[in-house]
Formats: structure tokens, sequence, C-alpha cells
């Protein structure tokens, strides 16, 4: 074998190693762009979902929005026309007591309901008969406004289409109301519930007076004169 026999075949070698790493090459760089752009894809996938979860939930946020004024609409020409003219009365349900109340004809109100705020007309009061006045509704929402009319509403165990609008310490101070639908599709369906609370009978955990100086008589009127003229006072500012 001659020296001229050796380098041609070196300079075969060495040209089909060279030819046979392109097609390798061009393979890897295929797969590679691929990839990047499966990624690319599922980028813009999980950005469009995002999108599309954020506009659904801008949706259902603003029509909870509007369900809110729908119901406190409601409620207050429901507290209007209810408890605005002047011989009208309101309680919670609590008074009812228990079912030796003989006004009440047994009515107990039952946990859940013993806050609701009833509206009762006196204009047929009379001191010989200080029992003789009408109930005229519960200031909740309900679907059938019949239902509340009647004060042995506040007797009935709530049922499935009630909803808890407060949670107190425990289920006796819990608030619930019926709710009421006002939309529907076959995504989701919509309600608003409202409850009038009221404030004449809560305490005012703001409020601040001085006691007497002494146990004199007159320490003690003065002291009483300052309890009658005080008024509440929010944050140490008078209001």
């Amino acid at each position: 074998m001659t020296w001229a026999t050796i380098s041609r075949r070196s300079a075969e070698f060495f040209h089909n190693s060279s030819g046979s790493t392109r097609p390798a090459f061009a393979l890897i760089a295929t797969i590679s762009v691929m990839v990047l752009l499966v990624v690319l894809a599922m980028a813009m996938l999980s950005l469009s979902t995002l999108e599309q979860r954020s506009a659904l939930r801008d949706e259902h946020m603003k029509e909870a929005r509007a369900n809110a004024r729908l119901a406190l609409m409601i409620a207050l020409g429901e507290l209007q026309m209810a408890a605005g003219p002047d011989q009208r009365v309101t309680a919670t349900a609590a008074i009812l007591g228990d079912s030796n109340n003989g006004y009440s004809n047994g009515t107990v109100a039952v946990n859940g309901k013993r806050h609701w705020l009833g509206v009762w007309d006196t204009s047929t009061y009379s001191p010989a008969s200080p029992n003789l006045r009408t109930f005229n509704k519960w200031l909740v929402s309900s679907a059938d406004q019949s239902t509340i009319n009647t004060i042995s509403a506040a007797s009935i165990d709530p049922e499935d289409n009630y909803l808890t609008i407060f949670e107190g310490v425990d289920r006796a101070s819990d608030v619930v109301v019926p709710k009421v639908q006002v939309g529907v599709d076959s995504a989701h369906s919509s309600y608003y519930a409202y409850w009038v609370e009221d404030e004449g009978v809560k305490a005012d955990l703001a409020w601040s007076e001085t006691p007497a100086l002494a146990t004199t008589g007159a320490d003690l009127n003065r002291a009483q004169e300052r309890r009658l003229h005080l008024r509440p006072r929010l944050y140490g500012r008078e209001v």
C-alpha cells in the first residue's frame, strides 16, 4: 500500500463522516423548533384561559353588585311602606317570648329567625286593650311576600332555599332569610337576599359617661343629669 492510497482513503473517510452529521444536525434543529412552538402554544393557551377566567369573574362580580343594589332598593322600599306611617312600631322576633305568650298565639321564634324585624300597626291601639294591634310583616327578603306577612312565619324552620345572611357566635344568634332568584342560565343561578336590622335594640359600645364623684345626693343628681344629656362618643369625639 502506497502513501497515495492511504491519503485517498483518509480523505474519503473524513468526507463521509462530515456528510453524515448534516442530517443529524437538521433533525435536532427541527425537534428543537417544534418543542419551542409547543411551549409557545401552551403559554398562549394558558394566557387565554386566565383571561377568560378573569373576564368571567368580573362578570359575576358585576352581577353580584347589581343584585346587592337591587336588594338594597327593595329593602328600603319595604321599610318605607311597612314602617313609614307614624302609628307603626317595630320589634324583633325575640319579643314573642315563649309558647305561654298569649298575644303571639304560641308563636316561638326558631333559631335563625329570632333577630327578624317585625312591624306592627298600632292605629287601633286602646289602653283598655293594649294587645289589640295588627301584625304587618317581617322585613326580610322573600319571593312570596304572603309568607312573611304572618307572625307565625318566625316559628317555621328554615328551608333549603334560606341563606345565612349573618353568622353569629351560635345558631341562636345567626340570621337566615329566604333568598330570591332573579336570573338563571345554563351555567349558574343568580339570587339576592336582605334583612333589615333594628338599630334601636342594640347597645352602643362606644358610649362613655362620667360616674358620680361621691355618693351624696348632689353628686348623684349631677351624674344623672350628665347621663341624660350625654351623647355617644366615636373614637374620642362626640357624634
